[in-house]
């Protein structure tokens, strides 16, 4: 859930009442608790996958932006303040050879967003978990020329899943974690800055 600048409610979340599927529903709520999206909100997600661990943050300009995992592949969309999809009816899919989980959103500059996700290889109860940051333009389109690695050291274990990430200000970002990247049953905490 966030507030966007005029102080609605914006919020996403698992839901199961149309196909019993776990599909992502976004709403609108405004201060006097008006449904903006409508009184069922938007569906995100229509499908059979397992669509799972929702994010949404509200950008400068007034719009949402949506992320989250179904099965091996992370889905974002970005939603006007009246409800309109701005990335397409399915919104922007990203995959890897590996299963992409447990996306963050990090709104920066007037309408952009920062994505920090999993590239999960090996069993989901014990992968081989890195972790990447891609700046996303207006458009939806990949700012970088390639993903900012945040950590290939391995240890992450499958229960630690998000991040602390915050803005530096200048719309880059802090990250921290922890890992046990040298398997010795005691994990270090890192701290990382992109700008």
């Amino acid at each position: 859930m966030t507030s966007d600048a005029a102080n609605h409610a914006i919020l996403a979340f698992n839901d199961i009442r149309s196909s019993g599927n776990t599909n992502v529903v976004a709403y609108r709520i405004s201060p006097s608790g008006s449904f903006i999206w409508g009184t069922n909100g938007i569906m995100l997600s229509n499908s059979t996958a397992f669509n799972a661990a929702p994010k949404v943050v509200a950008t400068t300009a007034g719009n949402a932006v949506f992320a989250w995992s179904a099965d091996n592949v992370i889905i974002m969309q970005k939603i006007s303040p009246s409800g309109s999809l701005l990335w397409g009816t399915n919104g922007i899919t990203l995959s890897s050879i590996n299963r992409l989980t447990w996306p963050q959103l990090l709104p920066v500059g007037t309408d952009e967003v920062i994505l920090k996700y999993f590239d999960d290889s090996g069993p989901p109860n014990s992968p081989t978990r890195h972790v990447f940051a891609q700046r996303y333009n207006a458009s939806g389109t990949a700012v970088w020329s390639s993903p900012a690695s945040i950590t290939q050291a391995g240890g992450i274990s499958a229960c630690t899943q998000i991040f602390p990430f915050i803005n530096d200000g200048s719309d880059g970002f802090y990250i921290a974690w922890h890992d046990d990247r040298d398997n010795n049953q005691r994990a270090s905490v890192f701290v990382q800055h992109v700008n």
